[in-house]
């Protein structure tokens, strides 16, 4: 379907319970370290596979947004755990491709990810606040 994960809104009800309340955010997760930036480094260039790119433009009720993973190239880089802390090296980024067009091409799709776009606590609450007042992104 092109989702990973969805995320609800929820909401405590008076006997402080949570419950689900408001529109889902659909989430395609990308990891990878074969990813580029822009020559003025505002941008991630990253080679999407077409057929996971058809599935995002595709305009539907509930928005869906990517978010790429940068990771280094080096696997042992990648993750680290110990008893203090759980540690991703780099970081990830989202874009919204609902509303582009569709593209004919065979295997992949470069696209472009504003480096702004980081995919932080804040900015998933600033996502979350848009969709529910409508603003798909």
């Amino acid at each position: 379907m092109g989702e990973d994960y969805i995320i609800y809104p929820v909401m405590k009800t008076k006997r402080g319970k949570l419950i689900k309340n408001g529109c889902n955010l659909y989430v395609q997760l990308k990891a990878s370290y074969r990813y580029t930036t822009s020559d003025d480094d505002k941008y991630i260039k990253y080679d999407l596979d077409i057929d996971t790119y058809n599935k995002l433009v595709e305009d539907r009720h509930n928005p869906i947004i990517l978010v790429l993973y940068c990771m280094p190239c080096d696997e042992k880089e990648w993750l680290n755990i110990c008893e203090e802390n759980t540690t991703l090296k780099y970081c990830g980024y989202w874009k919204c491709l609902m509303g582009d067009s569709p593209s004919e091409n065979r295997s992949k799709i470069r696209i472009n990810i504003p480096r702004d776009n980081l995919f932080t606590e804040s900015s998933l609450k600033e996502i979350m606040d848009r969709i529910q007042v409508g603003d798909l992104l």
